[in-house]
């Protein structure tokens, strides 16, 4: 049990330094939110094939609206 509390102590620990370094976004002029990913240099060459020259956000936002459209999800 005590190499239990340990690792969970240690997770915990994890979690909050996490949170600590983690800054809340501001909210932008039209009053949406900026969102902060990280992705895998892979998948950061697809999105910019796929955006044909479009900026990430665009391409990110279009693929919400084609999620929302394809499932009758009204915003």
């Amino acid at each position: 049990m005590p190499k239990r509390q340990t690792a969970r102590e240690r997770a915990q620990a994890t979690v909050d330094a996490a949170a600590a370094s983690t800054q809340p976004s501001p909210r932008t002029t039209e009053g949406g939110q900026n969102l902060l990913v990280q992705v895998s240099p892979e998948r950061w060459e697809a999105l910019k094939a796929i955006a044909h020259g479009r900026s990430p956000d665009a391409v990110v936002a279009d693929l919400i609206d084609d999620y929302l459209r394809k499932n009758n999800i009204r915003m």
